[in-house]
Parts: C-alpha cells; sequence; structure tokens
C-alpha cells in the first residue's frame, strides 16, 4: 500500500488485521482429522460464507457511523471475493478506508481505497504437529 497523507498504520492494521484472521481459519480446517490436505470446494464454500459475513459485517458498522453522533475518527469497511483451486486459495478484498478528521480536507472526511490480495497455498500449512504458517 503506498502511503497517503491521513492515512497508514491504521488501515495497515485492518487489512493485516484480515489476513491474519483468514490464516487462523484455514489452519484450525487444516488441523481437522478429516482435512485431506487439498482444499475441498465444501471448505472453501464455508470460508466464502465467513468472509463475507465479516466484510458485510464492517459494511454495516461503517453505514452506521455516517449519520452518528458518536464515532471513531477512522474506520474502514470492505467487499471480498475468494477464487481457489485444490492447491490455493485466493482471497481479494477491496478496502474503504474513511478518515473523518482529514487534515487536507475542508470538511474532514477523506477516504481512500485500497486492495489486499491473499494467497494461502497447501503447501504453506502446517503439517498436523502444528508448526504455522511458513509466511
Amino acid at each position: 500500500m503506498n502511503m497517503v497523507f491521513g492515512f497508514g498504520s491504521t488501515e495497515q492494521a485492518v487489512m493485516h488485521d484480515e489476513r491474519v484472521d483468514t490464516e487462523a481459519w484455514v489452519f484450525e480446517r487444516s488441523q481437522e482429522a478429516e482435512f485431506p490436505g487439498y482444499f475441498l470446494d465444501e471448505l472453501v464454500a464455508e470460508l466464502t460464507a465467513y468472509l463475507e459475513q465479516r466484510a458485510a459485517n464492517s459494511r454495516d458498522v461503517s453505514d452506521g457511523y455516517k449519520d452518528a453522533s458518536d464515532y471513531p475518527d477512522r474506520y474502514s469497511s470492505h467487499h471480498v471475493s475468494v477464487l481457489h483451486d485444490a492447491s490455493h486459495i485466493i482471497v481479494i478484498r477491496d478496502f474503504i478506508h474513511i478518515n473523518r478528521k482529514h487534515p487536507m480536507s475542508a470538511d474532514g472526511w477523506g477516504m481512500m481505497c485500497d486492495a489486499d490480495v491473499q494467497m494461502i497455498r497447501t503447501r504453506d500449512l502446517p503439517d498436523r504437529k502444528g508448526e504455522g504458517f511458513s509466511s
């Protein structure tokens, strides 16, 4: 992500947290006894539903702040798309970051759009000994 005046570490943290949450979700499923070592359509459908719900929740919260009298100075929402084959899951997130006290804006509102692409490969998953992600 390129740094833009009025945006930066707060937005990076939101994007990072989404990546970590996704990795944790996939990690948990890969440790289950019935995980075959590749990504079945059913697992990806569950992940997609989970990520779409998180994205919808982020948009609902963001929409609620538009007319609220009490709101944080900065907040983010996103949309998500998931692509996959048996060995890879690709998560694409389109973020909208809002800064309600942007120093270069006459009314204080600033917006930055950003995207994040995350790839999870079966070869990066830990074995059942719990060694963790290699990336």
